[in-house]
């Protein structure tokens, strides 16, 4: 089974029910790659990933875990809902080895503003774009239930798609190259860091008054040259992709970021108040400042 194809299904039952066990065994007599969790810990059967999703499980769950090939996941999930109604989580493997906590979850760090990563983190943006879209239509049609912030990908994939290309195009080497004079000690685009405090600083509702008042405001100190004035909405655009954190989506389908179940509804809201953000940016304010 290839890396790219590979999923990893979790079933979460409430432990009293006994429910989890006769899943496990109807699967495992499938020949298929599966790991039961009693609800005292202890273990049958095994699986390749060596993350340990038993710390996921809350007091007195069961655990029922396989690992199967993409297309196998419809067959896997019915199977799993046939005995009893557990909760069921499903994704990509992840790539590191240890489950994050979730403290680790926000404390995220900022890219590099250098002039020389833009293409490669435009690409990042891209491909997890990609994989995000491509992994809630897989759970559609195993009828799982989408988030709001996850039925907004799905609807306005193209919105982001169309900011990135604007982005892209609106950077070509040669102009990147020549921003490469207006950096600082660490490399970072002076205006770059300009569009990341002045999306912080607004919370996020931007208006063209605040857009002013920050670019008036920086330039009481440092004096902002024709280039730098001339992509600063391209950099708006930017920093406003990073604050939707397409990763984050791409990470919301895998099952490590269960450690966070406790904190859902928050990190939903927050995903919601960025989707606004974004929607109302690409719209309206940036647009008819500086098209």
């Amino acid at each position: 089974m290839s890396e790219a194809k590979k999923r990893i299904v979790l079933a979460f039952y409430t432990g009293s029910e006994g429910y989890a066990e006769p899943a496990f065994r109807a699967l495992r007599s499938k020949d298929l790659s599966c790991q039961y969790f009693h609800g005292d810990g202890a273990a049958e059967g095994s699986v390749s990933s060596r993350l340990e999703f038993s710390r996921l499980r809350l007091n007195g769950e069961e655990l029922v875990i396989v690992e199967v090939d993409r297309a196998e996941v419809p067959a896997v999930v019915k199977t799993l809902r046939t005995s009893g109604e557990p909760s069921v989580f499903f994704g990509s493997p992840p790539p590191d080895r240890t489950l994050r906590s979730p403290a680790s979850h926000s404390a995220r760090t900022e890219p590099t503003c250098n002039w020389r990563s833009f293409p490669a983190r435009l690409s990042e943006y891209e491909a997890a774009l990609r994989e995000t879209r491509a992994d809630l239509i897989e759970a559609t049609r195993v009828d799982h239930t989408i988030t709001e912030s996850g039925k907004w990908v799905l609807d306005n994939a193209h919105l982001l798609r169309t900011s990135i290309a604007d982005v892209r195009r609106g950077l070509p080497k040669v102009f990147r190259r020549a921003l490469s004079a207006f950096t600082g000690a660490d490399g970072s685009l002076h205006v770059c860091e300009l569009a990341r405090r002045t999306v912080q600083a607004a919370n996020n509702a931007l208006t063209e008054q605040k857009l002013t008042d920050a670019v008036n405001a920086y330039q009481a100190e440092t004096p902002l040259s024709i280039a730098e004035l001339w992509v600063f909405p391209v950099m708006l655009r930017i920093a406003l992709i990073e604050l939707f954190d397409l990763a984050s989506f791409a990470f919301s389908s895998d099952p490590s970021v269960l450690a966070c179940r406790p904190h859902t509804f928050a990190v939903e809201q927050q995903k919601m108040a960025a989707r606004k953000t974004i929607v109302e940016i690409f719209n309206s304010a940036a647009d008819r400042l500086f098209c």
